[in-house]
């Protein structure tokens, strides 16, 4: 006769076995998939006419169609749509995404765009933003948490923060497609206008639901170690979350991305821990590469270094 120790063992690998996935390797499995997506609630995808919303863009990753944004080519088969083009992946779709809204610029676009009931909605900035699709940087009513004009900032962080929450998780269909929470650390270097050369962005990246009440944006945690600093304690065994910062855009950091200098051994150990990927490319060319012809124009924008 087994012992209960033997039977609880048995039964936890038959739990184990049905959890797999019906294309499950022990060999492993090439996944594909997009962690760096920008939608209507980060301003600068707003500013360029992204009117997509995080739900719309788990959509489009899952098979879906979406317009998108401004002008359409007849020629080359895209469907005119109410915002510009429609377009979807012909029946394929990702395996894996993220959706990666900044979260210094959450806060306004949020209550600018999108919440017609928050305290600066009425605002001259947001109204001249949802006209013209771009407003005077300085008049932004939020840095981040921090109002520049008037209140409500952190109400409208945390109901947008919620709301990519929301289409994050209605998006996730195991064995089907994952999606993760997470957001884009945006380095300012003066204010909260992000300065080139020194472009040390970040896509911060979820394991599950529990994260952070806010996303933890680049003017409260303005350098790397300030950031990991948060995510230890935030992020941590107790708290079930866990986290993994991703570089990215290196090619424009001015060789600052990968600087260690002032680091201390705690601030190395938590890099180990947290900063385990790096974005290799995009559409702006290839992170490891500042003469990357393929990009349009990349070696005329920046000083030859390959």
């Amino acid at each position: 006769m087994r012992s209960p120790l033997v039977l609880l063992l048995v039964g936890a690998l038959a739990a184990s076995a049905r959890a797999h996935c019906p294309d499950f390797s022990p060999l492993k499995n090439a996944y594909f998939g997009d962690l760096h997506t920008h939608t209507a609630y980060s301003l600068d995808a707003f500013n360029y006419g992204t009117r997509t919303d995080p739900a719309q863009a788990y959509a489009f990753a899952t098979g879906a169609s979406v317009d998108v944004a401004l002008g359409y080519d007849a020629t080359a088969g895209e469907v005119p749509g109410p915002f510009g083009v429609t377009i979807d992946f012909s029946g394929r779709h990702l395996d894996f995404g993220a959706v990666t809204d900044h979260a210094e610029w959450l806060a306004t676009d949020y209550g600018c765009t999108v919440d017609t009931s928050s305290p600066f909605y009425g605002s001259a900035y947001c109204s001249a933003l949802r006209a013209a699709g771009s407003a005077p940087a300085d008049q932004q009513p939020c840095a981040g948490l921090a109002d520049q004009a008037g209140t409500g900032c952190l109400g409208e962080q945390t109901t947008a923060w919620g709301a990519e929450q929301q289409a994050t998780e209605a998006a996730n269909d195991p064995c089907k497609f994952t999606s993760f929470e997470g957001y884009e650390w945006t380095y300012a270097q003066a204010g909260y206008r992000p300065v080139i050369p020194g472009v040390l962005h970040k896509n911060i990246l979820f394991r599950n639901s529990n994260v952070p009440h806010v996303p933890l944006d680049a003017i409260n945690y303005p350098t790397s170690p300030i950031l990991w600093a948060a995510l230890a304690a935030q992020c941590n065994e107790r708290t079930g979350c866990a986290a993994l910062t991703i570089p990215h855009n290196m090619n424009q950091s001015a060789g600052l991305a990968f600087d260690l200098n002032g680091y201390t051994a705690t601030d190395l150990n938590r890099m180990m821990k947290f900063q385990r990927l790096v974005e290799i490319h995009q559409h702006k060319g290839n992170s490891e590469c500042l003469t990357d012809t393929a990009d349009g124009g990349a070696a005329s924008r920046w000083p030859a270094s390959c």
